[in-house]
């Protein structure tokens, strides 16, 4: 039963739609987090604005799930995109996550002894989530599939190879890493990134560009996961 989800951020005009709706917030600092406890369409929630990259996403993941006491983790926000058929504003919902700069034999000769190097969403959250979007506006700009992450913004250097070595929907800089927590500890989680930049569209101004309405449209399919997750 997930009573409190856990929801990472990595950056300001990801979590800002959080800040302005949870109700009955409260903000715990701990270390160098700021954690907004509230309640969100009637589930208990905690939002972390962790900060751009893996080590930060690790970071705050392990806090939400240690600390705080998670019975699952979100990632919300934007991601690239990796797929022709994805327009700038369709949304991706992770069926499986990678490291994209990770040596595969690293994973799974070795600790965390990954069986595989794609780490599978949550079926629940999945579930919610395709139940939320049914008949919807965003059912048809929606797509599940998979995401991959590395410490790099993707524009045109690398893509090629990512491309034919994991055949991603979108990329980001984080979701793999909670996915790894998430794997280690236990804890479902998933994945919502809607797109903000693609092969034909790049770059950090094109990501400016579209950043704000890409977020809000994460956060809004978030949300209908959540009024659809079973009590």
């Amino acid at each position: 039963m997930l009573k409190k989800v856990g929801i990472v951020c990595a950056i300001f005009e990801e979590i800002k739609p959080y800040t302005e709706h949870i109700l009955n917030k409260t903000t715990s600092s701990y270390l160098s987090l700021d954690f907004i406890c509230g309640e969100l369409d009637g589930r208990q929630v905690v939002a972390v604005e962790c900060g751009t990259g893996k080590t930060n996403a690790s970071f705050a993941a392990s806090l939400l799930i240690s600390r705080y006491g998670v019975d699952a983790v979100i990632v919300s926000g934007v991601g690239g995109s990796m797929d022709k058929s994805l327009a700038i504003f369709n949304t991706v919902i992770s069926e499986y996550s990678a490291h994209h700069d990770v040596a595969a034999e690293f994973q799974t000769d070795y600790r965390p002894w990954l069986a595989d190097i794609w780490m599978s969403a949550d079926s629940a959250l999945l579930a919610a989530a395709k139940r939320g979007i049914l008949g919807k506006s965003y059912e048809n700009s929606t797509l599940f599939g998979k995401i991959v992450s590395g410490e790099a913004f993707i524009e045109d250097e690398g893509r090629a190879k990512i491309v034919d070595n994991f055949a991603p929907l979108c990329v980001d800089m984080e979701t793999a890493s909670i996915a790894q927590i998430a794997y280690m500890t236990k804890t479902p989680y998933i994945a919502v990134r809607t797109i903000s930049d693609t092969e034909d569209s790049d770059g950090i101004d094109t990501f400016k560009q579209n950043c704000g309405i890409a977020v809000e449209k994460s956060f809004e399919i978030v949300r209908l996961m959540l009024k659809h997750l079973e009590a």
